[in-house]
């Protein structure tokens, strides 16, 4: 039952990833339409429920290097830190799930 708290950043966590996927995506669409095709036109609802962890994977791999407008990698460069710090928000999130569950 403790580990109820702990379930929060989480989930938090979780809620922003979905967020800045959402944004990615609606924004790659609307302004550039290059990287939008390079990442497969994703369309919201199946990146967000099947492949959550995908757009950051491109964009912090660097996916969008072999892109012809460097706005496209201006872009992509932007949402690098967010993307990585929901990824290790999100890790930390599920290591003090585990250490609450182990421990208390």
């Amino acid at each position: 039952m403790s580990a109820w708290w702990t379930l929060g950043p989480l989930l938090l966590f979780l809620i922003f990833q979905a967020l800045l996927n959402w944004r990615f995506i609606e924004n790659s669409r609307s302004h550039h339409p290059d990287l939008w095709q390079d990442l497969g036109k994703p369309a919201v609802a199946k990146t967000l429920l099947l492949h959550p962890k995908s757009l950051e994977k491109y964009v912090i791999h660097k996916g969008y290097k072999d892109l012809p407008q460097e706005r496209d990698h201006t872009f992509a460069r932007r949402y690098e830190v967010p993307f990585r710090v929901v990824n290790i928000g999100e890790w930390a999130s599920i290591a003090l799930v585990v250490i609450d569950l182990l421990f208390f």
